[in-house]
């Protein structure tokens, strides 16, 4: 049991497309040392959870290195931030990293994390977006870019925050029967998350 357990924990190395190097020479990395340092601990623990945390890593940084330069440049700039700041950043993409269920979920976050990076979306509502994409399937997010309206994607995407029953649809029936057909909306987050994407450029 001992030698199956070695065994599955070497082949999950394999998980990682890139080496350490990719990390370590990351710009990410260098502007905040925390997230550097949940990467040196991955390679060394070499557990399957830790290999599956960088993994989560490898995708938010791999999505940030497909940034156009100039984007870059402004989101250099703007992460001269006092060490409490780069802490309280570096903190916040660790710990919605870790709690993601899925590789695509990073993707979403390294989206939101530009944004907030360039200016364009409070630390707060960076948070918010991320614990929404937390809180949904990543097939749901990708729908949702595509069909921002469609009823039954936000039927699936309510738990999440980013959607809600209409106000205005409460007292809408069929033929005074009493089933009430209640119509779904964006929630304010809802549209910040869209905005997001439709903000976003890549090279």
């Amino acid at each position: 049991m001992d030698e199956f357990k070695t065994n599955l924990i070497e082949s999950s190395t394999d998980i990682l497309e890139y080496g350490i190097d990719f990390f370590t020479e990351n710009e990410i990395i260098k502007d905040f040392p925390i997230i550097g340092t949940a990467v040196k601990i991955g390679f060394t623990v070499k557990s399957i959870s830790d290999r599956i945390f960088l993994k989560k890593i490898e995708r938010f940084l791999f999505e940030y290195s497909k940034l156009t330069s100039l984007e870059k440049s402004v989101m250099h700039k703007k992460i001269q931030l006092s060490d409490s700041e780069k802490k309280k950043t570096g903190e916040a993409v660790i710990l919605l990293l870790d709690r993601f269920s899925d590789l695509n979920k990073p993707y979403f976050l390294a989206q939101c994390f530009s944004s907030y990076i360039e200016g364009q979306l409070p630390f707060e509502d960076f948070i918010r977006l991320g614990s929404a994409i937390d809180a949904s399937h990543s097939a749901d997010l990708q729908d949702f870019l595509k069909e921002p309206d469609n009823q039954k994607v936000l039927d699936r995407l309510l738990r999440s925050g980013l959607s809600e029953i209409s106000r205005n649809a409460s007292s809408i029936t069929q033929s005074g029967s009493s089933p009430i057909l209640l119509s779904l909306v964006k929630t304010s987050l809802g549209k910040t998350f869209i905005n997001v994407f439709s903000n976003t450029h890549h090279s």
